[in-house]
């Protein structure tokens, strides 16, 4: 018998009918017992409703297992079910070939050359020679500090070497003709060294009061205006460089031992929409007691020149891969009593097959046993029938 309002739909039994609707109280029954149990109950802690939200859906996994079985127990018995008519399905094939598992985190862009410099000494900001943007190269100017105090001091004690100098080597030509003492030839050695000291220290003071560039970049921002004070540690502006950038990502430390220097990662860049080869370049060895992770480094490879420090992007480290595999959708895998199983396709029945399945990707699981890889998958349609059932395939995917 067909539906006349479709004659592609077969006309259902009121035993069917019947079937269907205890099989929808059923969830129905046990939706609503999930439903009480998270409103009922007092408010407990996160760990708590999160083992109990695991309890409940362990429950429904087993609910609909059961109820897979005995539709297939009911379909057997029911002398209804062998009648010429049947479910339409459609089919699928089944994916053979390599089949590769990826490890998705997220990462950021940095740099090895993205300094924040500070002033190194105090006074007034007399010189900002550069504006946010500019090129620079290393040991170029950037900023002047007032050091007009410290050149008046080097001067000063510049004249005193000088003094001490010609004293000394006086000194020492009486020393030489054993005249004076020793005592006047060591205080005249003594008071000159001591002079020559002061003055480096004056000249390495004097440097600090000028800020160069550390090397080749560009300035990204600056901090500070011409007249205002500066302190020793004061950000004064940031310089960076694009030329040695990197990727960093953090993994948990479930993976430690996984990856290794030089292991193969594909990197997504979300904001210009493309996707680059990479290596890891590095692997920490330490894992971080806040938030249990471990810390990768990622070659930025051609992109390089469009990217910009802190910019997210969406790191791809392959940790399974296996050549000659057979995959199935995920979604097309279902749970009884007896384990995980797929519906496939022989001549004109729908026949269950129990797989062992391995490790899923994306909506693709591996198939260790139970499939040869040549079978049609049963898709639309695969709730709906049983072991042994009647079916018609009228579109086909494959």
């Amino acid at each position: 018998m067909k539906n006349k309002l479709n004659p592609l739909i077969p006309t259902l039994t009121a035993k069917n009918i019947l079937l269907m609707k205890k099989a929808h109280q059923i969830v129905s029954l046990a939706a609503i017992m999930l439903l009480v149990a998270a409103c009922g109950g007092k408010p407990t802690g996160l760990a708590q409703k999160q083992a109990e939200l695991k309890q409940k859906q362990a429950e429904l996994t087993a609910l609909r297992a059961s109820i897979a079985t005995l539709k297939e127990e009911i379909a057997q018995m029911d002398t209804t079910q062998r009648e010429v008519e049947q479910t339409l399905v459609t089919v699928t094939s089944i994916t053979n070939g390599n089949f590769s598992h990826f490890v998705e985190v997220s990462g950021t862009v940095k740099s090895r050359r993205n300094v924040s410099m500070g002033a190194e000494s105090s006074g007034t900001i007399t010189k900002v020679l550069v504006k946010e943007g500019d090129r620079v190269k290393k040991g170029q100017l950037l900023v002047q500090i007032d050091a007009e105090v410290l050149r008046r001091n080097i001067a000063e004690v510049k004249t005193r070497l000088e003094l001490a100098t010609t004293l000394y080597e006086r000194q020492k030509r009486l020393w030489d003709q054993n005249v004076g003492t020793e005592v006047q030839f060591l205080q005249a050695q003594n008071n000159k060294e001591s002079l020559e000291r002061n003055l480096a220290a004056l000249n390495a003071q004097l440097l600090l009061a000028k800020s160069t560039a550390p090397f080749n970049g560009r300035v990204d921002k600056v901090f500070v205006n011409e007249g205002e004070t500066a302190m020793p540690g004061m950000p004064l502006l940031r310089v960076v460089s694009l030329d040695k950038m990197y990727i960093e990502a953090d993994l948990a430390e479930t993976y430690i031992g996984k990856f290794n220097v030089g292991q193969n990662a594909l990197v997504y860049y979300p904001s210009l929409q493309a996707e680059a080869k990479s290596k890891l370049e590095a692997v920490s060895r330490v894992v971080d007691a806040n938030n249990r992770t471990f810390t990768v480094e990622v070659g930025i490879g051609k992109q390089a020149n469009k990217l910009r420090p802190n910019q997210l992007v969406v790191v791809k480290i392959k940790d399974f891969e296996k050549e000659e595999a057979t995959a199935v959708p995920t979604n097309l895998i279902q749970r009884d009593n007896k384990g995980d199983f797929v519906y496939v396709v022989e001549g004109d029945k729908a026949v269950k097959k129990h797989i062992d399945r391995g490790i899923t990707y994306k909506d693709m699981t591996l198939v260790q046993e139970g499939l040869t890889g040549q079978e049609q998958l049963i898709d639309e349609g695969a709730r709906e029938v049983v072991n042994g059932m009647n079916i018609k395939v009228v579109q086909s995917t494959l």
